[in-house]
């Protein structure tokens, strides 16, 4: 056997490989490396921002005792799933409108259109909208729909302030969730409806019955993506309020970037941020087992 086909025969069986290596060094780069650096500062302690005290398990047993970061938990859950579920329900019923019109080709595009815009955009727009100075939301309680007697500081008041964001995020993300049902209600065959309505079923149970069978891959799938997305928020929260009042709308996201880049916590900062990976893939486990597709 020849060098020359011995060099052959090796490059044909490593051609694969050879093919797959750029995307196996960029993922080692960016997810694999990242996470284990996070591990690994997660056992050691900071002093002055030096890593120089081996902290074993104690910051992990700090989630059991902190009540700080106790709170965070309730406002990341609350401001979370929440607008999941609005999210969901309002995509669900724009979507359902969408299908029955004869203009789904042209309301599309421009439907897309708030989810297009950077969060950067949304969360300053709103902030503007809320302001209690010149804000638009109080003009509008105040002088054309008289509900208010004077100005209302909303990011003043913890509830409110939870609310502004759960309702700024959903804005920016319903249009997605609707377009993803507009095309899941779009591939259900038509003839299963005809034979519904020929067997005598009435507009609610063919809803029932086909619609939301058909539309649980798609609705699994914007529940993962909302809540993974959800519960690393950090931008359009850091914009409108920074975490407050009173630590009210403090999430994981502002949390953890407090405690690392402000307050040099850099193990008890890396721990939260397993945490938070463990948490995103527990939720995607329960998604997958509970809403699992089962169309009939």
């Amino acid at each position: 056997m020849s060098i020359k086909f011995r060099i052959k025969k090796f490059i044909g069986r490593s051609y694969p490989v050879l093919l797959t290596l750029p995307a196996v060094i960029w993922i080692f780069a960016v997810c694999i490396y990242p996470t284990a650096q996070v591990i690994w500062l997660s056992f050691w302690g900071a002093e002055r921002g030096r890593l120089d005290t081996f902290a074993g398990l104690s910051h992990y047993m700090r989630w059991f005792t902190d009540d700080y970061f106790h709170m965070v938990m309730y406002n990341t859950f609350y401001i979370t799933f929440i607008g999941v579920a609005l999210r969901l329900l309002v995509g669900l019923l724009i979507a359902l409108m969408l299908v029955r019109s004869k203009l789904t080709n042209y309301l599309m595009p421009i439907l897309l259109l708030p989810w297009s815009i950077s969060g950067v955009v949304i969360s300053i727009m709103l902030k503007w909208m809320v302001d209690p100075a010149y804000g638009l939301l109080n003009y509008f309680l105040m002088d054309v729909i008289p509900l208010l007697n004077k100005p209302y500081n909303y990011m003043a008041n913890a509830e409110t302030a939870r609310w502004m964001i759960i309702l700024g995020q959903t804005w920016g993300s319903i249009p997605y969730a609707a377009v993803v049902l507009v095309a899941a209600i779009q591939a259900i065959p038509r003839d299963i409806y005809e034979s519904a309505q020929v067997d005598g079923a009435n507009t609610l149970q063919r809803f029932r019955y086909i619609t939301i069978p058909w539309l649980v891959p798609a609705i699994q799938y914007l529940a993962i993506i909302n809540t993974v997305f959800g519960l690393r928020s950090f931008i359009f929260i850091w914009i409108l309020t920074m975490g407050g009042p009173g630590g009210a709308t403090e999430v994981y996201g502002t949390y953890l970037y407090r405690q690392f880049f402000e307050y040099l916590e850099q193990g008890w900062a890396s721990s939260i941020g397993v945490f938070m990976m463990i948490l995103n893939f527990i939720i995607v486990v329960i998604f997958t087992k509970t809403l699992r597709a089962r169309v009939y």
